[in-house]
């Protein structure tokens, strides 16, 4: 049982510190060249870009939050902190995107977008990113804690 638990948050160490380097991606790289894109190619690129990181990122959610909850009710299930750190961090994270991000794109999808989303985009991306980097180090720490 430990050689299988062990595995698991193995995989989800993995899930949570790509969905991390996903975020540092999307704040350093991609919304500020979303600035870049003129204003009547926006609509297309962003239908593009969205089309595209769906790919990335709809598995890594899926992925992070099926093996957060096996670990939840099996290894964690005993350890309110680490268990209220991985679930707690996971639904703030994924909650700020659902109820600021994704209608943030929403609006984006017909363009043109005012200046001012994109630049608030990467304004309010850094507490995103923010969460993700406590959610990581809590995960990281629940995994050295049982298996280092």
């Amino acid at each position: 049982m430990i050689i299988a638990t062990a595995a698991l948050a193995a995989v989800h160490l993995s899930i949570t510190a790509a969905y991390w380097m996903v975020l540092w991606v999307v704040q350093l790289v991609i919304y500020p060249q979303f600035l870049r894109v003129p204003g009547d190619a926006f609509a297309a690129y962003h239908r593009e870009h969205c089309r595209r990181m769906g790919w990335v990122v709809a598995p890594l959610f899926a992925a992070e939050g099926i093996t957060a909850l096996a670990l939840a009710w099996s290894l964690w299930a005993d350890q309110p902190y680490w268990q209220g750190a991985s679930i707690g961090l996971f639904l703030l994270g994924h909650g700020i995107t659902f109820a600021v991000f994704v209608p943030l794109h929403r609006r984006w999808e017909n363009g043109p977008v005012p200046r001012g989303d994109l630049q608030k985009a990467v304004r309010l991306n850094w507490l995103r990113v923010a969460v993700g980097t406590a959610r990581l180090a809590a995960v990281a720490g629940a995994f050295a804690v049982y298996f280092l």
